[in-house]
């Protein structure tokens, strides 16, 4: 959404479709607002996470850090989710969303020229696009029964999950993409943010968005309940092919409602300062949380009896010691870095001097 929207201003102001310069730019402030701190974890999960536990639990080789040594390079070239072709030996396995956002980040301007240029090619296409992923997913899904989560096995006559056919890969993850393309543009238009919508459609719109988002959140309660429901392999088809895009058509709503004055107290809530702070190191807390939970299984003697009271508390320690831990990582490696093209004055084409978060 950001990347439409500042893109396609920055297109009005210049008056052309962007020379060469304009594009190379495009692409080299992405990887190397993304790519320094990436580096830099890596380099940590690789050479101290490895090597600080040790034990009866130690998990971290089968998580993807002990693979950092070998193929830490496909994650820098945003390649991890195709190669390696085994998923235990992908570095970081939580890392892939950064290489399907990178490979979406780089067709994107083909859809920001259309819009552009030609507004109602563009939406068509884009449309059809994002049809032709949610019938790819399903189609997939139903082909090699395919779980509803990537930690079920599948139930036809193939050993692989799911994360090698729809999890990982761009063409079933474009449609959320392509749906922030279409809001971004929206707002690029807009001559006004305050756009008055009638109160009895403004509910409306509030109570199918929250439908919508919480029947992906609880729409798998009869499929993990009902021994026939998880046998229907429709059923796993259509939820696979669209609760991603429904979650997304949901959200879609939260943002336009509360950049329209639409939003009530929902905007209220989510425009509070104190969010700010939180949102500076989200990419780097993304990143490292998930090694920082494998370290600490790994490093405990024995396994955990879970319960809600320890889940809870387990949840807050780590969730304050990540954002402690990675405002220093911000403050030492992401943020100079950022501010570094800067510096040297050059200037960015999209959102970069507005401290753009790539996740």
């Amino acid at each position: 959404m950001l990347v439409t929207y500042w893109t396609i201003k920055r297109l009005k102001q210049r008056k052309d479709n962007g020379d060469i310069w304009f594009w190379i730019k495009f692409y080299l402030y992405r990887w190397w607002r993304m790519t320094p701190v990436y580096a830099f974890i890596i380099l940590v999960a690789c050479t101290l996470l490895i090597r600080i536990v040790k034990g009866p639990l130690y998990t971290l080789p089968a998580m993807g850090l002990d693979m950092c040594k070998r193929n830490w390079w496909t994650n820098l070239l945003y390649i991890n989710n195709f190669y390696p072709v085994e998923q235990s030996e992908i570095c970081l396995t939580w890392s892939w969303y950064l290489a399907v956002d990178f490979q979406c980040y780089l067709i994107s301007p083909f859809f920001i020229l259309l819009l552009y240029r030609k507004r109602a090619l563009g939406v068509s296409c884009i449309a059809a696009l994002i049809t032709a992923s949610l019938i790819l997913t399903g189609v997939l899904s139903a082909k090699y029964g395919l779980p509803v989560t990537v930690f079920g096995s599948p139930s036809k006559n193939t050993t692989d999950a799911s994360a090698d056919y729809i999890y990982t890969k761009p063409w079933t993850r474009i449609s959320p993409f392509l749906l922030g393309m279409l809001l971004g543009y929206a707002f690029s238009s807009m001559r006004s943010r305050q756009v008055p919508i009638n109160r009895g459609v403004v509910l409306m719109a509030w109570l199918l968005s929250t439908a919508l988002m919480l029947s992906v959140v609880f729409g798998l309660y009869s499929h993990y309940q009902m021994p026939q429901v998880a046998q229907n392999e429709s059923m796993k088809a259509f939820y696979n092919a669209c609760h991603r895009f429904a979650w997304t058509l949901g959200v879609a709503w939260v943002v336009f409602a509360c950049e329209t004055g639409n939003g009530g107290l929902a905007a209220e809530l989510l425009s509070w300062p104190g969010w700010k702070p939180a949102s500076k190191v989200s990419y780097t807390v993304y990143l490292l949380h998930p090694a920082l939970i494998l370290v600490y299984m790994s490093s405990r003697p024995v396994t955990l009896h879970y319960d809600d009271w320890m889940l809870i508390y387990l949840y807050l320690g780590i969730a304050l010691f990540s954002y402690l831990l990675c405002a220093l990582v911000y403050l030492s490696i992401e943020l100079p870095l950022a501010r570094l093209p800067h510096a040297l004055s050059i200037k960015s084409n999209t959102a970069v001097e507005k401290e753009e978060q790539p996740v």
